[in-house]
């Protein structure tokens, strides 16, 4: 009875607070990377492509780099946690089936356990390796007086990447976060789906304000947090 009160307070937890950072994805971004349209533009251009894409490339012929990410994620956030991880399988049979999954080992602990149902389990549905890596890549390769709307074209094409990424990342998740899929057996479906959408907010966050200039973002959001206490 306790577990299902407080799974039912937490999923409104996560889904409210998910909501007020979408709102200052919203306030962050559009006091910002919207003043510089051609900048935004290789953005969405990115993500536009890798959307057309999918007219040419059908989905399934992602379906081996679909399940690498999604056990990667998995990968990453266990060793986060300070999990050993023992195996990491990845492997397609034909072009209609898939499979993958990760073993590793872990002290028994109710909190990290906890966390772990969280983090772990749910990983690949809000956390984009490629992306990621793209941000870092972009972040390292600023000009030396950090001019993040240089016109740069190596900036540019790594702009573009990062849209084409994060809309295939999207992709992949919506369409593996199945109510059958293991992930979400030890937290539940819809509970889980709260819990993603405030990572996905969160994140979406973070690279919105990294690529606001000179991380000037930061400093829309506390504004923006600010007003709303008010």
């Amino acid at each position: 009875m306790l577990k299902n009160i407080l799974g039912f307070v937490f999923f409104w937890f996560w889904l409210v607070l998910a909501l007020y950072l979408m709102l200052g994805v919203y306030f962050v971004f559009n006091n910002t990377i919207a003043n510089e349209s051609e900048y935004f533009l290789y953005i969405l251009i990115g993500g536009g492509s890798y959307l057309f894409s999918l007219f040419i490339i059908k989905p399934y012929r992602y379906r081996f780099w679909d399940t690498f990410f999604h056990e990667l994620s998995h990968t990453l956030f266990a060793f986060l946690t300070g999990a050993k991880v023992n195996k990491f399988v990845v492997s397609i049979d034909s072009l209609s089936s898939q499979n993958g999954f990760v073993e590793y080992q872990f002290k028994t602990s109710k909190i990290m356990g906890f966390i772990r149902s969280h983090l772990v389990s749910l990983a690949p549905y809000y956390f984009s390796p490629l992306t990621v890596m793209m941000m870092i890549i972009y972040y390292t390769t600023l000009p030396s007086n950090n001019d993040f709307y240089s016109d740069l074209p190596i900036l540019n094409g790594l702009l573009f990447m990062i849209g084409f990424f994060y809309v295939y990342h999207l992709r992949a998740s919506i369409s593996q976060a199945k109510p059958y899929q293991t992930d979400f057996n030890s937290v539940g479906y819809f509970y889980g789906l709260s819990f993603v959408f405030f990572m996905q907010s969160f994140f979406l966050l973070q690279f919105v304000t990294i690529l606001a200039y000179n991380f000037e973002g930061y400093y829309y959001f506390l504004e923006f947090i600010y007003r709303m206490l008010l």
